[in-house]
Formats: structure tokens, C-alpha cells, sequence
């Protein structure tokens, strides 16, 4: 009885996108500790909460068939854009703004034909092999751009940046090989265009770039080269272990884990 209120609590928080968001708030702290910059509160709170509200519209998005339906969604839609856009204006600044509708247009128009591209309208997700990319690029901006835009005169900021969208190409690799069988074939994703373990090889060097822009960056305490390693060697493990039979928990929960446990050890560092 108890494991199985504990299985549909799980889920709960699997379906609803909560790890997701503590993943997007883990790689926020990351970057406050690698920069050497502490943030307010109000950064974490929205961008968790942008990413709860974020991935939920674009995931019912795909299981909304119904055009009534659909045409509620997009109402529904507006109206939580219109709440952070009043929460933005009223506690960040101009820039911080048109940042944050930057990376929301492009997670909409992921799913959503916003705007018009070559005369018709089409979703990003949706033009070959940018899916990946578009991912990467959104999380940069949310996790790195956003909180810390007014760093961009320091090296470590550049740094970071490519850091972070060489992780988030590695780490949405498992994803793509998740979806393999059920993506259209249009799409061209590196696994469809590529195939299956070749995929994993453009992760693992996706991974190495990571790694070696790690050893540019002036280092904040002395265990951050040591935990950047083993980030690298747990997300190679779990890329390189993927495949189309796993369990959409192996991607959904273990691999979206990664940056949480990094940030565990950077406490867990910053104690010793």
C-alpha cells in the first residue's frame, strides 16, 4: 500500500515536470557557485516555476487532439504569459525581460507555429535536425544568460555558457535515442540521421568539450575540477547505457538527475 502511493507520488512528480524544474533551478545554483555570484530568491522561484508551467503546456500540447481543447490551451497559455510578464515588469528589469521572452518564444514556438518561417507556419521542433539545438539554446539562456547576463565581460561567463550547451546536447542525446522509434523520420535527429551508437559518439564528444572548457575557467574552490570530471564520467556512463528499450524513468529520472547530484557535491565540497 505504502509503495504504491509512493509509486503514484513518483509519477506525479515525473508527469507534472517537477524534477525538470529542480534539474533547471540545480543548474541556475551551479552557475551562481561557478561565477561566484549569489542571486535573489526571485531568480529561482521563476525559473522554477517557468519550467513546471513551460514543459506542461508543450507536453499536453502533443496529447491535445482536439481543437476545442486545443483552443482553451492556447487561451490558457496567454494567460500565464501575461502573469509572469506582469511578475517580470514588476520585479526585473528591461533587459531581464526581453531575455526571458526570448527564451519563452522560442520554447513556445517549439510546439506552437508563433511565428512564421519560409511562408508557412511550422514549428521549430519541427524543422530538421535544429531539435537539439533549439533545447540546448533554451536552457543556456534560461540557466546562464538570464541570471547572470551582467557578467558577460568576465571570460568565466563565456566559459559557462559553453559549458552548459555542450551538456545539454550530451544529455538530451538519451532523449533523442528514447525517441527514436517514435519521432518522425523528418525530423533527422542525430540518431535517425546517424543512427543509434553513433549518436552516443557525438554525445561523448559533446562531453569532452564540456570537460575541457572546464580546465579555462579560474576556479571558486579547490574540488570544482574534481566534481566537473565526474559529471563528465556519470553522464558519459549513462549516455553510452542508452538505448530505445530503456525506461522512460532512465531518462526522465536518472539522466535529468545529473546536474542535481552535481550541485549536492558542490555543497557537499563547500562544507569541507
Amino acid at each position: 500500500m505504502i509503495l504504491l502511493k509512493f509509486n503514484k507520488l513518483f509519477d506525479f512528480y515525473i508527469k507534472y515536470y517537477f524534477h525538470v524544474a529542480i534539474l533547471a533551478v540545480s543548474l541556475t545554483a551551479i552557475s551562481s557557485y561557478d561565477l561566484y555570484q549569489n542571486i535573489a530568491s526571485k531568480w529561482y522561484y521563476l525559473i522554477f516555476f517557468s519550467t513546471v508551467i513551460g514543459y506542461l503546456l508543450t507536453g499536453f500540447h502533443y496529447k491535445l487532439k482536439n481543437a476545442k481543447i486545443g483552443w482553451k490551451l492556447k487561451t490558457i497559455t496567454i494567460i500565464f504569459f501575461l502573469f509572469f510578464l506582469f511578475f517580470l515588469s514588476y520585479y526585473f528589469n528591461t533587459l531581464e525581460i526581453i531575455i526571458w521572452l526570448l527564451a519563452s518564444i522560442l520554447t513556445f514556438w517549439y510546439v506552437f507555429p508563433v511565428i512564421p518561417f519560409n511562408n508557412r507556419k511550422i514549428t521549430l521542433r519541427n524543422i530538421p535536425q535544429l531539435k537539439i539545438l533549439i533545447v540546448a539554446l533554451v536552457w543556456t539562456i534560461v540557466t546562464v544568460v538570464f541570471p547572470f547576463h551582467q557578467l558577460w565581460g568576465s571570460n568565466n561567463f563565456w566559459i559557462e555558457l559553453g559549458q552548459r550547451f555542450f551538456l545539454i546536447l550530451a544529455l538530451a542525446i538519451p532523449f533523442e535515442i528514447r525517441d527514436f522509434e517514435k519521432d518522425s523520420i523528418h525530423l533527422e535527429t542525430i540518431p535517425q540521421k546517424r543512427g543509434v551508437e553513433n549518436a552516443k559518439l557525438y554525445g561523448v564528444f559533446f562531453l569532452i568539450m564540456f570537460l575541457m572548457l572546464s580546465f579555462l575557467k579560474t576556479k571558486n574552490f579547490v574540488h570544482q575540477q574534481y566534481i566537473e570530471i565526474f559529471v563528465f564520467a556519470i553522464s558519459t556512463y549513462l549516455l553510452v547505457k542508452s538505448d530505445v528499450r530503456k525506461s522512460q524513468y532512465y531518462t526522465a529520472f536518472w539522466v535529468d538527475s545529473v546536474p542535481i547530484i552535481w550541485l549536492i557535491m558542490v555543497w557537499i565540497a563547500n562544507l569541507i
